[in-house]
């Protein structure tokens, strides 16, 4: 069953988020399950953001549209799913249109799964956009 994560969820969102770093290119660096818990809280607290959680978790926030502020736009924060992922995108898809988004985001990792997301989105209606670059920085 997916539902919108509250604040008992979030050792179970902390821990969820512990695996999706592992999937992450941010697999190198260092996890912090406090910091994890603490972005889980903040976002289910806030009134522009939500989480979603079943065996997985998707988080979604909501801002003003850069071109138009009176529009908003939805945005995937984080994806995780061991089994029911098209449900939680659903469900994060239909709160986004309930906070009046104009559009929604997703995003999919350059790995070997990229083409399976490519489909599974384009077979929601998503269509490509943009692509994300990371450099690493050598300051920490």
């Amino acid at each position: 069953m997916i539902r919108r994560a509250d604040l008992s969820d979030v050792p179970a969102l902390a821990a969820m988020g512990e695996k999706l770093h592992d999937l992450s290119p941010f697999a190198h660096l260092p996890s912090d399950p406090d910091s994890l818990a603490l972005t889980m809280s903040s976002l289910i607290e806030r009134d522009d953001a939500a989480v979603f959680i079943g065996s997985g978790m998707l988080g979604v926030v909501t801002y003003p549209c850069i071109f138009n502020h009176g529009l908003r736009v939805a945005q995937e924060a984080f994806w995780y799913a061991e089994a029911d992922g098209l449900a939680l995108l659903t469900a994060a898809e239909a709160w986004a249109i309930e906070q009046g988004c104009v559009a929604f985001l997703m995003g999919a990792l350059a790995d070997r799964r990229s083409p399976l997301m490519t489909r599974l989105y384009r077979r929601h209606g998503f269509k490509p956009v943009e692509h994300f670059f990371l450099k690493e920085l050598p300051c920490r």
